[in-house]
């Protein structure tokens, strides 16, 4: 309970940061799947980077942009080892609890139920990525917000990506981008991406 508050407590400043940007750190390295996340990861600037006080939370990196704000979650919880992909029930039981998390938070705030916009298998340079996609009302701002898990090196990788609500559109090509970019770092592919980078599969669990 007290790992949920502290994920809570940090997605309503990592919501805020939809609206609230500034470049504030250079790099910051996570030596548990040796990466380092740079000063910039494609056209977002990384903001922040920490370790969580309790082991089972890991590490945490923000980047930012105008009207963006996206997180990296590295962690094991309570596991010995986390098996690479989503085709496991490690990392699928642990992207439902992620699901959880969204709606446990609203709850919290006294917020209404966020609103599941849809579900995909997003895959980039060979990593797939379970993803819910969701539209939220934090203030008078409606922004839509993407959670996102696989396992690689050992660790759950798991991704929260915020924007300002684009219509129809529940996923934007700044949220493909960012995905793919990480995916990119975790790979240590220095391969170009061109057009969509990323590929998307609707799913049904």
């Amino acid at each position: 309970m007290q790992a949920l508050i502290r994920l809570s407590l940090a997605g309503l400043a990592f919501l805020a940061g939809v609206s609230v940007w500034a470049a504030a750190w250079a790099e910051y390295v996570v030596p548990d799947i040796g990466v380092l996340f740079p000063d910039r990861l494609a056209s977002f600037d990384l903001f922040k980077g920490e370790k969580y006080p309790q082991a089972e939370l890991g590490h945490g990196v923000e980047y930012r942009a105008p009207g963006f704000a996206g997180s990296v979650y590295v962690y094991r919880g309570r596991n010995p080892s986390v098996p690479d992909g989503v085709a496991n029930n490690v990392v699928r039981t642990e992207f439902a609890t992620a699901r959880g998390d969204v709606a446990a938070l609203a709850k919290m705030k006294g917020d209404s139920e966020p609103e599941l916009l849809g579900e995909q298998s997003v895959k980039a340079l060979g990593l797939e990525f379970l993803t819910a996609t969701y539209r939220m009302q934090r203030g008078d701002q409606i922004v839509t917000s993407l959670v996102g898990m696989t396992g690689a090196r050992g660790y759950f990788i798991k991704l929260r990506v915020s924007v300002p609500a684009a219509g129809a559109v529940p996923v934007t090509d700044e949220t493909y981008a960012f995905i793919a970019a990480v995916a990119r770092l975790l790979a240590k592919s220095s391969s170009a991406i061109d057009g969509r980078p990323v590929t998307a599969t609707t799913f049904t669990r």
